[in-house]
């Protein structure tokens, strides 16, 4: 029973540390949920189904016992689990990653139009009477003249330093 718990130690610590490392979210504490589970599988059943007084060594017929289905069985649910749920956050991955391109620009990361009229959307629909909204419309004058002066390179770190510059100005 102690070389039991010292086992079920060792699988779960690391998963515990795995777990305050992953994003919240109910795909990854899923994720860890199947984990932590098949390790104490692993770890209960020879007890549990394991025929009585005997060592793997001395089963050369293990196809035929219980702990041989069990094993088989367990193993099959384990990784189809963890399949289907490493698909459907790799899924959610993908979709996140092209909503924030659809709605952002490329260069500088601000919102495109787009991703602005999406965010005014939502904040309407939660604002509360006793927070205001301010929209700020900018424009750099001349700045053609920069582009045709000194390149798009620079017109692009100018965008870039401008677009930092605006967002570490407002909330």
């Amino acid at each position: 029973a102690a070389l039991c718990i010292l086992l079920a130690a060792l699988v779960l610590q690391p998963t515990l540390r795995l777990l305050r490392a992953l994003p919240s979210g109910k795909i990854a504490l899923s994720i860890v949920a199947v984990h932590i589970s098949f390790g104490l599988f692993l770890i209960l059943r020879p007890m549990l189904f394991m025929p009585e007084g005997g060592h793997l060594a001395h089963h050369l017929a293990m196809r035929d016992t219980l702990f041989w289905w069990v094993t088989v069985a367990g193993s099959l649910v384990f990784c189809m689990l963890q399949g289907g749920l490493m698909l459907v956050s790799s899924v959610q991955d993908t979709i996140q990653q092209l909503h924030q391109e659809r709605n952002q620009d490329p260069l500088t990361g601000l919102l495109n139009r787009r991703g602005f009229d999406e965010a005014t959307t939502q904040a309407t629909r939660r604002r509360q009477a006793s927070r205001s909204h301010t929209v700020v419309v900018c424009d750099l004058d001349h700045f053609k003249h920069v582009n045709d002066r000194w390149g798009h390179a620079q017109g692009d770190r100018v965008l870039q330093a401008f677009a930092t510059q605006l967002r570490t100005s407002t909330r």
